[in-house]
């Protein structure tokens, strides 16, 4: 079962409890949260990351995002991903990803990410809106043309 929370959406604390109440084994449950921007900073996402962790009442969770990106302090968006890598490399979280950094709206993207020599993201999640088409990201991910 998969279980989506994140700080932004004030959630994590219900997700946390209903896991609890559900009675299945936390290896039966997928827990992923976000990093969001007010967070950026490699100080500030390790407190995220506890605040989130506290919440939810786990020590690891599965896959933690690093949701957009800090356009004019790009910096902190970089230190932000270098404490979700040093999370990760502790085993506190299992898999790091980003989402939504879309360069073709005037944002750094997963390629500035991964040309600051990081962990390269696992999961890049993007979002389609019928009447924004984002092709390039589709093709930069490797998605067939036309998905």
């Amino acid at each position: 079962m998969g279980a989506f929370a994140t700080a932004d959406y004030g959630n994590e604390r219900g997700v946390g409890e209903g896991g609890k109440r559900s009675g299945l084994a936390r290896d039966d449950v997928f827990v992923e949260t976000k990093v969001w921007t007010v967070d950026h900073g490699y100080e500030q996402s390790l407190h995220a990351f506890d605040k989130s962790a506290a919440k939810l009442g786990i020590d690891q969770i599965d896959l933690l995002i690093l949701h957009q990106a800090c356009p004019k302090s790009f910096d902190k968006t970089i230190g932000a991903y270098r404490a979700l890598e040093n999370l990760h490399a502790d085993n506190t979280v299992r898999t790091i990803g980003v989402s939504i950094l879309l360069p073709h709206l005037g944002r750094p993207g997963a390629r500035d990410v991964r040309g600051s020599g990081l962990l390269v993201p696992a999961p890049r999640r993007t979002k389609k809106v019928p009447i924004r088409c984002f092709q390039r990201i589709g093709t930069f991910c490797g998605a067939p043309p036309g998905t």
